[in-house]
């Protein structure tokens, strides 16, 4: 089986690592890098390349920049789509809300893969054939270091957008209740040995029903993960509260549960130990995989027929066509 991976040169967490070792599980993978103009315009792409050359074809391009092409997208067999930013389908500030059910129900010949199971289970209530596979951080690059914890509680990520503004407001007030440190990096160097350097992590992802993947990064780099908390997620996750994460719901919660932790050094030390163990069993970019394979070697969707123009379907009913037909 022939898989052809489309990609973005400029993806803000690579997936080349695990793009590589899906080459163990087909007989040849090609990886199609496309460059922020044809990110922005696919449609020349689209149409210079044939899809047929490949047996499946793993989209790895955000639904919101596919705009018009959805129709040659249609025609692609064996086409898998991975979509990391589906959550906000359901984010009200968001301004692709309510647009991800729309752009997938179109796009019947493709396969789904998001990435928490909430939005699985609301694409396919929706007859989207949707798969989960959850984020994971790339064990190719990040780990937990032996350096001391010089930062007691820090956010590392982007507040600026509006659909981070409960993020936004809870960081902020933890900013002035109790001295988080909000921060940001610049190159993957820089965010491995900050997060080795934070010893509670303040994730906010308020809202958007899974867990994004700074979560299983700050985890897998030795950070104790205090998270709001995402029902849905935390059993097939393997998250258990006051074990090997911090859960909270409120303001309030989290900041009680973090002058819990001051207060005993032991048992956050315990929690962060657990949770480094769980990241590095179930949540390394590596272990992915094998359900990336999976979700690829399924049987393909079929493809919808091509719409007919008006004038083809009234050709169908004249005279002559009848005529023709009937001899």
């Amino acid at each position: 089986m022939k898989l052809l991976i489309v990609t973005r040169q400029q993806r803000a967490r690579s997936f080349d690592s695990l793009f590589a070792r899906l080459a163990g599980h087909f007989a040849q993978v090609d990886v199609h890098k496309l460059t922020k103009a044809q990110v922005h315009d696919i449609r020349p792409y689209l149409k210079h390349t044939d899809f047929s050359a490949w047996d499946r074809v793993l989209f790895d391009v955000p639904l919101r920049r596919i705009g018009n092409a959805s129709k040659a997208l249609r025609t692609i067999q064996g086409l898998v789509f991975y979509e990391e930013d589906a959550c906000q389908e359901r984010v009200a500030e968001s301004k692709f809300s309510q647009q991800f059910a729309t752009g997938f129900g179109e796009l019947t010949n493709a396969r789904i893969i998001v990435t928490s199971y909430f939005m699985r289970d609301y694409f396919i209530a929706r007859g989207i054939d949707a798969c989960c596979i959850p984020k994971a951080y790339d064990d190719s690059v990040l780990d937990a270091l032996d350096v001391p914890r010089d930062i007691s509680l820090g956010f590392i990520g982007r507040t600026k957008s509006q659909v981070y503004n409960e993020r936004r407001h809870l960081l902020e007030r933890m900013e002035t209740l109790c001295g988080l440190q909000t921060l940001r990096t610049q190159t993957p160097d820089e965010y491995l040995h900050l997060l080795n350097r934070i010893g509670v992590f303040l994730s906010a992802d308020i809202g958007f029903n899974e867990y994004m993947a700074k979560n299983f990064e700050a985890m897998g780099c030795g950070c104790l993960l205090m998270a709001k908390r995402q029902p849905s997620e935390d059993g097939p996750l393997g998250f258990v509260d006051m074990h090997n994460v911090v859960h909270y719901d409120t303001l309030e919660e989290a900041l009680d549960k973090y002058r819990q932790l001051q207060a005993s050094p032991e048992t956050a030390q315990r929690i962060a130990a657990n949770g480094l163990a769980l990241a590095r069993e179930r949540h390394r970019l590596s272990q992915r995989t094998e359900a990336f394979a999976h979700a690829l070697q399924l049987p393909p969707l079929p493809c919808p027929p091509p719409k007919q123009h008006w004038y083809q379907r009234i050709a169908q009913w004249l005279p002559g066509k009848t005529a023709n037909a009937s001899a």
